[in-house]
């Protein structure tokens, strides 16, 4: 997942930059290989959570080994470099019907 968090430019540094790929995520394009909840109060905000989340792994930690960003305390031990970001299968149908659309065997993102 470090990989993927990097891609973003950071043009924010904010959690604004997570926004694409946390819509991915959330619409069922990629998956993730740990369980991601979402505390009370953000069951309609899903998005806004799974970026503040995403980007909480970029920060860096204090002293005590705790993460803060916007009110919110991260203490969890998630190494971002442990988890992997995968293509699920709506994502591959995605691509697929990319690939027919376009009569060509490249997509261009």
């Amino acid at each position: 997942m470090s990989v993927v968090l990097r891609l973003k430019d950071g043009k924010t540094n904010s959690h604004i930059d997570q926004y694409p790929l946390a819509l991915l995520i959330e619409d069922g394009y990629l998956g993730v290989s740990i369980n991601t909840t979402h505390p009370d109060g953000f069951e309609n905000m899903r998005e806004l959570n799974e970026a503040i989340s995403l980007h909480m792994y970029t920060l860096p930690k204090n002293e005590k080994g705790i993460t803060e960003y916007m009110g919110i305390t991260g203490r969890e031990s998630i190494n971002p470099d442990e988890v992997r970001v995968f293509l699920k299968a709506k994502g591959s149908l995605y691509l697929d019907e990319q690939k027919i659309d376009s009569g060509s065997e490249f997509i261009h993102l």
